[in-house]
């Protein structure tokens, strides 16, 4: 049976990622450690977007990954993962838990829980993150045996 590596980001979400009266960008910073899982070329993915707090929503979409600052080459690279507004972001408040995970094909699963959730604490220990993750992604990985 081979094994296969499951690959998450996380973090904190902030107040410019999903509060509109802090911004209107409708996007997710992206950094190195979400490089590692998106790449670093534009890409448009297929996207299902979770909201597990006070009700559960589920909504799917699309979402492009790329680099804000790609014109500019006197500026490092400022990438961002770029989403359309949907129910499930607009239920998400800054300090609630971001998990992305990339699927098969131009998949991406982003789960997004309410930190009051006694779900949102165990999924970080239960995913190996830090317990004080903060605003930064980190990249966390399992291994998983087919059967």
């Amino acid at each position: 049976m081979p094994k296969q590596l499951r690959k998450f980001a996380a973090k904190r979400l902030s107040s410019v990622e999903v509060n509109p009266k802090s911004s209107h960008q409708h996007e997710f910073n992206g950094d190195l450690s979400l490089r590692s899982l998106l790449g670093e070329e534009k890409s448009e993915f297929s996207a299902t977007f979770i909201w597990i707090g006070d009700s559960h929503i589920v909504e799917s979409g699309q979402v492009t990954w790329y680099d804000a600052r790609e014109a500019n080459t006197q500026r490092a690279a400022e990438w961002r993962l770029y989403y359309k507004s949907n129910t499930p972001a607009q239920k998400a408040n800054p300090g609630d838990l971001l998990i992305i995970a990339r699927g098969p094909k131009a998949q991406l699963l982003l789960l997004m829980i309410d930190d009051t959730s006694d779900l949102a604490k165990n999924l970080v220990w239960m995913l190996g993150l830090e317990e004080n993750i903060g605003e930064g992604f980190q990249i966390t990985t399992l291994s998983a045996t087919n059967s």
